[in-house]
């Protein structure tokens, strides 16, 4: 039966984790403001925000690594962890620049050692450069998305009848129309082996083909009952793959778009 007991926390009955913390927080705060305030070089800002961010990024890192761990999913923190380490050493190398005076020369000088020419409108150069970043995110949850039904499909090879007991909520605040402002994950209950299991990939969409009461087919993991897959929600709902393409798609031919008008 699945532990609920074992949580993700930061200090969790290990005060010491906790105060650890703390003191990496404040003492992050008191070095961008010295910085911002001129007590401290200017370059420590980014450098300041860079290892900020390199803090959060080792949290979300823990977090995955449990969460695996217990065979949970995490479709979009694997993406928002790479795309946290890229911008906190990415932050910290520009830091690391500014100090030694190269920076301005290396992005001056950038365009043409990309291109091998010189361009006419730089602004195209590094909106293309935005827009790569973009692409390779999106890119990198369609491939993360892909991997994550294939071995679901792989592990998860027996079947059993499940009931889907509730449906969390989450406000999505973005959502342009008002009847998709609410995300919804089912919860989903089957018995494997004479023992009772509930669980909830925790993948939030504003359709969900299963509603709360529906009886549904449950692939689950023999090895490990906890690790699940139903057709059309989670990992395996289509919009969560769709949203993901489009997203490269429309980044791909940004960056075309782009190159054309240098």
């Amino acid at each position: 039966m699945s532990n609920e007991d074992e949580r993700v926390g930061i200090g969790r009955d290990n005060p010491v984790v906790g105060i650890v913390f703390l003191l990496w927080f404040v003492c992050s705060i008191a070095i961008l403001y010295l910085a911002a305030k001129g007590s401290l070089p200017l370059y420590m800002i980014t450098i300041g925000l860079g290892q900020f961010f390199l803090g959060f990024t080792g949290i979300i890192g823990v977090s995955i690594v449990k969460s695996l761990r217990r065979h949970k999913v995490q479709v979009w923190g694997h993406v928002g962890f790479m795309l946290l380490l890229l911008i906190s050493v990415g932050l910290i190398a520009v830091g690391l620049l500014q100090k030694s005076g190269t920076l301005t020369n290396i992005l001056a000088g950038l365009p043409k050692l990309i291109c091998g020419r010189e361009l006419e409108n730089d602004g195209f150069f590094y909106a293309a450069l935005f827009a790569g970043a973009f692409f390779l995110a999106a890119l990198a949850l369609v491939l993360e998305n892909i991997a994550f039904r294939m071995s679901r499909k792989k592990h998860c090879t027996e079947t059993v009848a499940g009931t889907c007991t509730e449906m969390k909520s989450r406000l999505n605040h973005n959502a342009s129309h008002p009847r998709e402002r609410i995300a919804q994950a089912p919860v989903f209950q089957y018995v494997y082996d004479d023992l009772l299991y509930e669980s909830c990939e925790e993948i939030y969409t504003s359709t969900n083909q299963v509603k709360e009461g529906d009886r549904v087919l449950i692939y689950i993991n023999p090895r490990y009952p906890e690790e699940f897959y139903v057709e059309g929600t989670g990992i395996f709902h289509k919009n969560i793959l769709l949203g993901s393409v489009i997203m490269a798609v429309i980044s791909f031919g940004f960056i075309i778009l782009c190159c054309l008008n240098m």
